[in-house]
């Protein structure tokens, strides 16, 4: 897949994605983290068996594991690269597959698979905020408006020095853009916790790293998106090891092409990024939940778990909101009784958005912070409502709260 958008467009909406995460780097990239557009790529015609002593890339199989094949290697030498022991057998799960559920998929290439060249991109907030690293989102496209409830990725955790690092729980801040909306908005921002598996290691820059797969599944609040094209970013939040950070993994799978942030604004990269995005985890229609009475068999004055009771109480929302239903599970009276003010703070703190200002997302806005996103907005790169809204709540105490039945900037409101 292929973009055709002026530079000056993808700035705005690499600008506006940043924004939203809380994100403000430098739009250059950075040497050795991003490729630079046009970068040669070193060929094994005439060296198979040997290395190409220009791009110091190999051509025989010792090059998988460390990592250093020449990009046509297997192609061009084929006899140094022959098939090792038996594939999997149908079904199996190697740790490099997308969920049943997934609608796009882009999975992670197991090491050791001829042609492929483990690596990967660092995208840590840290990084990012001291210019370091860039900014890169991968393009993928639905043929029609979808629901997306379950997210997976793999990548590895390493120090300044690449070497393997361990987080207990990782968190990342997930946006996605799209280009018909010309990049106005993000269409999704959202912070999510991911499950982790550790499914393997392979060499890469030079050291041997652990390689992870992260999983989400039945997201609290899930991506509404139309039909087109799409733009996704992942970048890995402080998790409790300081400079323990998170690389996004390429990966043989996908269109080739994904993006990087340089100094005109988003372009193309050649390669793809493993991650994977499904409608999420649902029961086979006829098997019974465990858990749930079978039917024909209800349990006398209770809701069978899992369904959504049937409410009386008027709101400002509906069953198809996820954190509406959570507040009337765990408030039966926000159902039957009143959808009142201590509703309405269950539905807040379930939707919370925090403010594009809160770097570390702590529900305040320090005067660091409230310059940085000033100082955007004069850049033209942050929204002037948004930027004085900063100030505000600076001004008036530096906590604030989140109130969903209010538009933005206003939906900030300052903490009670």
């Amino acid at each position: 897949m292929r973009i055709n958008v002026s530079a000056s467009l993808q700035c705005v909406a690499v600008a506006i994605l940043m924004a939203c995460v809380g994100i403000v780097p430098s739009l250059y990239a950075v040497e050795g983290e991003i490729p630079i557009e046009g970068e040669t790529q070193f060929s094994c015609e005439g060296y198979c068996g040997g290395r190409n002593p220009d791009g110091d890339c190999f051509c025989e199989a010792g090059c998988i594991e460390f990592g250093d094949c020449c990009y046509d290697a297997a192609e061009v030498c084929p006899d140094e690269f022959p098939p090792e022991g038996e594939p999997p057998a149908e079904g199996e799960d190697t740790g490099f597959a997308c969920p049943e559920n997934a609608v796009i998929s882009q999975p992670g290439t197991e090491p050791g698979t001829v042609g492929y060249t483990p690596d990967y991109t660092l995208l840590e907030f840290d990084l990012l905020e001291s210019g370091q690293v860039s900014l890169i989102l991968d393009n993928f496209t639905l043929a029609e408006e979808t629901t997306l409830c379950s997210m997976t990725w793999w990548g590895v955790e390493v120090d300044a020095g690449g070497i393997d690092c361990v987080t207990t729980e990782k968190t990342f801040a997930v946006a996605i853009v799209n280009l018909e909306d010309n990049f106005d908005d993000p269409e999704y921002v959202q912070n999510i916790t991911m499950t982790k598996t550790d499914v393997g290691s392979a060499t890469m820059k030079g050291q041997e790293v652990t390689i992870y797969r992260y999983h989400a599944d039945l997201l609290t609040n899930c991506a509404i998106l139309a039909a087109g094209e799409h733009y996704i970013s992942i970048v890995g939040l402080e998790s409790g090891t300081p400079g323990c950070s998170f690389g996004w993994m390429n990966t043989v799978n996908g269109d080739d092409t994904y993006f990087g942030v340089g100094e005109t604004g988003p372009f193309p990269i050649t390669g793809n990024l493993a991650f994977c995005l499904g409608l999420g985890s649902t029961p086979v229609e006829g098997e019974p939940v465990e858990g749930e009475p079978i039917e024909g068999e209800p349990v006398e004055g209770e809701t069978p778990e899992g369904e959504i009771p049937e409410c009386t109480a008027p709101a400002p929302y509906g069953p198809e909101d996820p954190c509406y239903v959570e507040v009337i599970l765990a408030d039966s009276y926000c159902c039957t009784g009143e959808w009142d003010s201590a509703c309405q703070v269950l539905y807040n703190d379930c939707a919370k958005i925090p403010h594009p200002a809160d770097l570390d997302v702590d529900w305040t806005i320090k005067l660091p912070e409230a310059i940085a996103y000033l100082s955007g907005w004069q850049q033209g790169s942050n929204p002037i409502g948004i930027a004085i809204r900063a100030a505000f709540i600076w001004q008036n105490g530096e906590a604030y709260a989140y109130d969903a039945l209010v538009d933005p900037p206003n939906c900030w409101i300052l903490a009670e």
